[in-house]
Parts: C-alpha cells; sequence; structure tokens
C-alpha cells in the first residue's frame, strides 16, 4: 500500500509537469512571430487570409482540447496504481505513448500543412533567402581526440573490478582509433562505479 502511494505521488508529480511543460512549450505557435506562423515562414500580408486564420483556429481548439485531456487522464490513471504496479505501468506507458503521437500529430501535423499551402500558393519570401557561408577549417580537426589516451587510462585504473567485459569495448574503441565513441566510453566507465 505505501509503495502504490508513493508511485501515485511520484507519477501524478510527473505527468503534470510532462504535460504542463508540453503545454507551454507548443503554445503560441498559432501566432504569427518573426515572420513565422507554426514554425513556417510566410509573409505577413497572408496571414488574414481564411486558409491561413481558419488553420490556426483549428490548431488552437484542437490544441486546447488535447492538452485538457491528457491533463485528466495523466492525473486519473494514476490511481491505477492501487490495482497493481505491473499493471499502472503498462497503462501509464500507452498513455504516455499516446500522448507524444498525439503531440507529434497536432503540432508537426499543423506544420506540414502550413507548408504545404506555401508551397502550392508561392508564397516564397525573398527576404528570407541567405547565402550561407561554410567553414570547412573546422572539419580538419575533426580527427583529433577531445581527450588524450593518458586520461582513459586513468579511468580504466579506477574501474569497478567486475566491469572487464564492458571495459574491453571501450578501450577496444580506443585502441582501434574509433575517437568518435570517447564520449560513450567514458560515459559508460562512469556508469559502472
Amino acid at each position: 500500500m505505501e509503495v502504490a502511494i508513493l508511485m501515485l505521488v511520484i507519477f501524478l508529480f510527473t505527468d503534470i509537469m510532462v504535460v504542463g511543460i508540453c503545454m507551454l512549450a507548443y503554445a503560441g505557435k498559432e501566432e504569427y512571430s518573426g515572420g513565422m506562423l507554426f514554425g513556417v515562414h510566410i509573409p505577413k500580408e497572408k496571414v488574414d487570409e481564411k486558409t491561413v486564420r481558419d488553420m490556426a483556429e483549428t490548431y488552437k481548439k484542437k490544441y486546447k482540447k488535447f492538452q485538457r485531456w491528457n491533463m485528466i487522464l495523466g492525473i486519473l490513471e494514476c490511481g491505477v496504481t492501487f490495482a497493481g504496479i505491473g499493471i499502472f505501468m503498462i497503462v501509464w506507458t500507452v498513455w504516455l505513448t499516446e500522448y507524444i503521437v498525439g503531440l507529434y500529430w497536432i503540432v508537426y501535423g499543423t506544420h506540414r500543412r502550413m507548408y504545404n499551402l506555401k508551397v502550392e500558393n508561392g508564397w516564397v519570401m525573398e527576404s528570407a533567402k541567405q547565402i550561407i557561408y561554410v567553414d570547412t577549417e573546422v572539419s580538419a580537426h575533426a580527427d583529433k581526440m577531445p581527450l588524450s589516451k593518458k586520461w582513459y587510462l586513468v579511468l580504466w585504473r579506477c574501474r569497478p573490478a567486475n566491469s572487464g567485459p564492458l571495459c574491453s569495448l571501450c578501450f577496444r574503441h580506443v585502441r582501434q582509433g574509433r575517437r568518435h565513441h570517447w564520449h560513450l566510453s567514458t560515459l559508460l566507465l562512469l556508469l559502472q562505479k
């Protein structure tokens, strides 16, 4: 019973935070700012067209309804902890998957519709076109390791005694010159403590 209450409190807090943060992060996409609407550059004079206004209103209604229902579902599904932790984890995972997929569907789907509308109507802004210069000097230094191989020796000396196979994998990457795996190797070593 104590575990169920603890799980209820932890996941109630988690669900409210997840929905609340996402609610704030994706709110206001229907407002024209920085020359963009739904993450798509469109001319300011096109914002007042009926198709654009309808799309913005539809997004706003769907988004609010989706967030409201998922806040309620996120709170209610925490009560399942009393039925069993295994059952609760399955229900919570299904809810979280539904929330992520639904949020992606609403936000990205609206973005794609706005982009398709822009392409169909030829709303290309000449001021948004940019020439970008790339400094290729940076890629010449990509082969250098951020840390010397001596640091890996220090980390290897500090590893726990039972971490043989995983350490072998990490140091094999370093010995074979797979320098882009240095951060993974270091992380795996530190996590084994």
